[in-house]
């Protein structure tokens, strides 16, 4: 169970966006908990039976027991051995109805897929590593090659990058990946200086592909090899001059993505096992990096939809707020577009201000929707929705680098801002630019407390408090924005101003 203690992060952030206590029974004992074990004892052996049930029946159950929702199913670890997976959540906050089941039974059929996606990976690399020890050149290759192919952030550049380092190895006068799935992903490095090389590398390259012979025996090892092809039928033909080709199959779990592939014009040799094996072992691992990230992107889905749900159910809580988060997203976009951030800068940004009040789902509606002005008693309440905010979603790894921008989102240039009373530079630049959209979203929407404004008087009061409360240059660029040929609609937003702009 070793192996688990990789996953706890991943299973930590699940805890809390499912808002349920996870825990792993080997049959043996609770080897992993998201939270120290209920005091119970009763309970517990409640949830060891569960578990046991879970083991013997391998399939998805659930029941209530007491005051908690079991939800469980069978999980495979390494060795073959086959653990319980079980969430329980509190019956007085969860209801329990059929929605609920079904999504906690996809919601742990995703988690477990996951996991057990990546245990495989870990061990076909583990693997790998042993067998690379045969060859010295071959470790040389491995291991410039391995950070790109086993990261999650896998890219065309990361793949090109990986295409020149086999090339430089391998000594070929063209090395190609065929992956009609991935836009992008089907690449070629050829030897420039070589006069041999096809001039439409790219059209030799469908050709070699569309000749392969499908009763070829060798595909059922997923990989084609012509020595020269002079004496090979379907290929004699496809060059003027005689070449070799060494072709594998980018494939995992019997899921083809497509072909990765190398020719030399220098028929004095021949292709060797050992660069089979190469070649075949980049292309298993690169099959794997590619269904991870299908699986990662699926997770992203998962946690997206999360989020959407939260959101809702924040804005759900004061109908005058309704569309508030996505509509500031919307400004904040349009400003990093305008300041040309970085794509990871605007990524980060994009989930800051979708989720910049999240806080508030801890805040009494009664706060939120009070027509009048608040009391110094609830306007502490609206103050600590940034760190309640900021508390809710630091578990979230992948949320790390937004984090700023939900705590520091009322922060002041002149100091005067909440939670901490940072001054001009010391705010996050990601903070400042959902301040800009958070305000102009709050003026032009209608609150409990006082009606909306125009566009044109919102910029206008914005332009007043440029360099006190709101970032100036910042100011300018929205303006620019809601003035020029990108000209925001005046369709209401978020954020309350109040005395000073800052919404509550």
């Amino acid at each position: 169970m070793k192996e688990m203690l990789h996953c706890t992060k991943l299973l930590a952030s699940f805890s809390e966006i499912c808002k349920a206590h996870l825990v792993i029974d080997d049959g043996k004992e609770l080897s992993f908990s998201t939270q120290s074990e209920p005091n119970d004892s009763h309970f517990i052996q409640s949830l060891r039976r569960f578990s046991a049930d879970i083991l013997d029946g391998n399939s998805f159950k659930w029941k209530s027991q007491g005051h908690y929702n079991l939800y469980g199913r069978p999980l495979k670890v390494p060795d073959a051995q086959t653990v319980a997976l079980v969430a329980y959540s509190d019956r007085r906050t969860a209801l329990t109805n059929c929605s609920n089941i079904v999504r906690m039974r996809n919601s742990l059929a995703a988690i477990a897929e996951l996991i057990e996606n990546w245990q495989f990976a870990q061990q076909e690399s583990e693997q790998l590593t042993e067998q690379l020890g045969e060859s010295f050149e071959a470790i040389a290759l491995y291991s410039r090659i391995t950070p790109q192919i086993m990261a999650f952030t896998f890219s065309e550049s990361t793949l090109r990058t990986l295409m020149e380092d086999l090339f430089e190895a391998m000594g070929v006068d063209l090395i190609f990946t065929s992956i009609p799935s991935r836009e992008g992903y089907s690449l070629f490095v050829r030897r420039e200086d070589a006069s041999s090389v096809d001039a439409d590398p790219q059209g030799f390259i469908e050709n070699l592909i569309d000749a392969i012979s499908a009763d070829t025996p060798s595909l059922e090892e997923q990989h084609f090899v012509v020595q020269n092809s002079r004496s090979v039928p379907n290929y004699e033909k496809l060059h003027p001059e005689a070449f070799r080709f060494l072709v594998t199959a980018i494939e995992h779990q019997s899921v083809p993505y497509g072909w990765l592939g190398m020719v030399s014009f220098s028929t004095d040799k021949i292709f060797r096992y050992s660069e089979l094996r190469m070649a075949a072992t980049v292309a298993k691992q690169l099959a794997i990096t590619l269904s991870n990230n299908d699986l990662y992107i699926e997770l992203q889905l998962l946690v997206i939809n999360v989020v959407r749900s939260l959101v809702h159910a924040i804005e759900a809580k004061d109908v005058y707020t309704k569309g508030h988060s996505e509509r500031v997203s919307r400004y904040c976009s349009r400003i990093a577009e305008k300041l040309c951030l970085s794509k990871e800068e605007k990524n980060s940004l994009l989930w800051a201000s979708i989720l910049h009040d999240i806080g508030k789902i801890g805040i009494p509606e009664r706060v939120l929707t009070k027509p009048g002005k608040l009391s110094a008693e609830e306007f502490g309440w609206i103050k600590l929705h940034p760190e309640k905010g900021y508390d809710i979603l630091k578990p979230i790894e992948p949320l790390a680098k937004s984090l700023g921008g939900i705590l520091y989102h009322h922060e002041r240039l002149d100091g005067k801002g909440y939670p901490s009373g940072l001054r001009g530079g010391e705010i996050p630049l990601q903070a400042r630019i959902i301040a800009v959209a958070d305000t102009f979203d709050a003026m032009t929407s209608d609150r409990p407390y006082r009606p909306k404004i125009t566009a044109k008087e919102a910029l206008a009061v914005m332009d007043e408090v440029a360099g006190t409360q709101l970032d100036a240059e910042l100011v300018r660029a929205f303006t620019t924005i809601a003035d020029g040929t990108e000209k925001l609609e005046d369709d209401g937003g978020l954020f309350e101003k109040l005395e000073g702009i800052h919404s509550r």
